[in-house]
């Protein structure tokens, strides 16, 4: 269960990216092509290293990810005022609080993505609608512009809110954590004065 975990993220987030890339392809192939593209999709084998592709391309996608919202990453991190040096909280958890930071951290990479990959398909989506949609090609294009907004945005929105929730967390669990060491610290002292 928990290598299948490992794998399901990079593939849900090189999934997304699929779809962009498909239109690209089909943008620079033609029309024509993409019947051919769907014909070889529909075959078994072909599904299993698309599946393989699927996880690379999501560990790309991720990383870029990391590397585009690092600075928003620190600065809510700072408003939470949590001490610890790595965003990913490597703090001493117990089982639950582990598992509770896990969970986050997931949900993280794939709004991070979300956003990245809603942004790439917007584009793809408008570069096909101009070379392929003849009539209410502004219709086409407004809508997609508002639909793919609409999803960055809230995306966006909701990554910001998940930080904060998941950094003032991970203050609580560090503070609990520094409470339990001064209070045994408190008792060892203790111990060694009344020893003297």
């Amino acid at each position: 269960m928990e290598t299948t975990k490992l794998y399901v993220e990079p593939i849900l987030i090189g999934l997304q990216s699929s779809i962009g890339i498909l239109f690209v392809i089909i943008n620079i192939l033609g029309l024509e092509a993409s019947e051919k593209i769907f014909e070889l999709l529909n075959k078994p084998p072909i599904l299993v290293v698309l599946l393989g592709g699927f996880y690379i391309i999501g560990l790309i996608v991720d990383r870029f990810a990391d590397l585009i919202f690092e600075k928003t990453e620190i600065v809510i991190k700072k408003k939470s005022h949590l001490e610890v040096e790595s965003t990913t909280m490597q703090l001493p958890f117990n089982n639950n609080q582990h598992e509770f930071m896990v969970f986050c951290r997931n949900r993280i990479r794939i709004l991070r993505a979300t956003i990245i990959n809603s942004i790439f398909i917007m584009i793809s989506a408008l570069w096909f609608i101009l070379l392929y949609v003849n009539s209410s090609k502004y219709g086409c294009i407004a809508a997609v512009l508002i639909f793919g907004i609409f999803i960055i945005c809230v995306s966006y929105s909701s990554l910001c809110k998940l930080l904060d929730k998941t950094f003032r967390r991970a203050r609580v669990f560090e503070l609990t954590l520094k409470t339990t060491v001064t209070a045994k610290e408190t008792v060892i002292l203790e111990n060694e004065r009344c020893q003297k």
